[in-house]
């Protein structure tokens, strides 16, 4: 059984020990009048603290609105009244104008800071746990929560901004989103993640140095090193680039740019930008493509190999070939390829130009060589 402590932040801490006296008082009377176990509390201090207590219900406010609300099993007063220690956090909430931006919040210990407004919580063998909210990752979710668990969590109500850092682990099915630091921002209403960062979607993995999550627009950003691993069925598309753009609506294409560089199978290509459709299942790349095909017989559909009868003809199918154009699409379903906008393809001493691949393959499988 918890009993409540209000706390206002623009009072004197003076007046909240003076409080917490009259209050010990007063529990300790009615305990003796009608021998009902309360919370337990001395005013005892405890080291460099001043007063200690158990089973106690916090509550912080200020300009007379609600700012949080802790559980607490124990806790300390510092003798110089700067701070409030408490251990065994079991259920927290922190408001902002009155609305709840972290729930069901847990920690092995918490401090809370007089003059700052400032709420830390501290992770051990138990981690830091909580529930977000600051934008969807899934569009399935019903809502903007999303479950924490980190080794450390730090609020900071007059800048509107969470901090967050240690082994970071987002979930909102059936996205799951982990870095080592992230920063909040409530006013913005986007979240900065950094360090290690990977984001899993369905058929879809993510890696970066940085992500940014855009709550309004449902948009993720990310930037360093970005690395995009694709599968579909049992092909894998690994997809390279300086910064890439995604959605929480897996309707609308990813897109990147800056050296993107795509590998399928033993096949290589490198582009100025690009974009994933999840609904086309196809990878294409746009600006200055080159690319490399271990056999050339990927660059074509499947209907115009059957085409090819010439032993000749079927050979040339089989060997390497490299490719320049304007754009070049990947299934990402079954691996074949095709080109289109200023094809140049060579091959062994063979070289053909053509508006599409296949265009090449049909017309040019025995061009003369160069």
């Amino acid at each position: 059984m918890y009993n409540e402590l209000i706390v206002d932040e623009n009072i004197s801490w003076k007046f909240v020990y003076a409080g917490v006296i009259f209050s010990l008082l007063v529990l300790g009377l009615a305990y003796w009048l009608i021998s009902v176990r309360q919370a337990e509390y001395s005013s005892q201090s405890v080291g460099e603290n001043v007063a200690e207590f158990k089973n106690l219900k916090l509550a912080g406010r200020k300009d007379g609105k609600q700012s949080w609300s802790l559980a607490v099993s124990r806790g300390w007063v510092s003798k110089n009244r700067e701070f409030t220690l408490l251990e065994d956090v079991t259920n927290g909430t922190v408001y902002r104008n009155s609305r709840p931006v972290i729930t069901k919040l847990q920690a092995p210990q918490m401090r809370i800071f007089q003059n700052t407004d400032i709420l830390e919580a501290l992770g051990g063998k138990e981690r830091v746990r909580a529930n977000l909210n600051f934008g969807r990752l899934s569009q399935e979710s019903k809502d903007n929560w999303a479950a924490l668990t980190a080794d450390y969590l730090r609020m900071l109500p007059n800048e509107k901004r969470t901090e967050i850092n240690g082994h970071i682990v987002i979930s909102q099915r059936p996205s799951r989103l982990t870095a080592a630091y992230l920063i909040i921002n409530h006013q913005e209403k986007s979240a900065d993640f950094t360090t290690n960062v990977s984001l899993q979607k369905k058929n879809l993995r993510l890696n970066s140095d940085t992500l940014r999550f855009l709550s309004a627009e449902e948009k993720l950003l990310a930037g360093g090193q970005v690395t995009i691993k694709i599968t579909d069925k049992s092909l894998a598309s690994v997809i390279k680039a300086g910064q890439a753009a995604l959605f929480v609506d897996e309707k609308k294409d990813v897109t990147f740019w800056g050296s993107v560089e795509v590998q399928q199978k033993n096949n290589l290509a490198e582009s100025e930008t690009g974009h994933y459709s999840r609904g086309a299942r196809e990878l294409v790349l746009n600006g200055m493509v080159k690319a490399v095909f271990y056999k050339a017989g990927e660059i074509i559909n499947d209907e115009s190999a059957r085409k090819i009868r010439a032993p000749e003809a079927r050979a040339i199918m089989k060997e390497k070939t490299f490719l320049t154009a304007d754009e070049l699409a990947f299934s990402t379903q079954s691996g074949n390829a095709r080109a289109a906008g200023s094809v140049y393809v060579t091959q062994r001493g063979r070289a053909a130009k053509a508006d599409h691949a296949t265009s090449y393959v049909a017309a040019h499988c025995n061009a003369a060589p160069n």
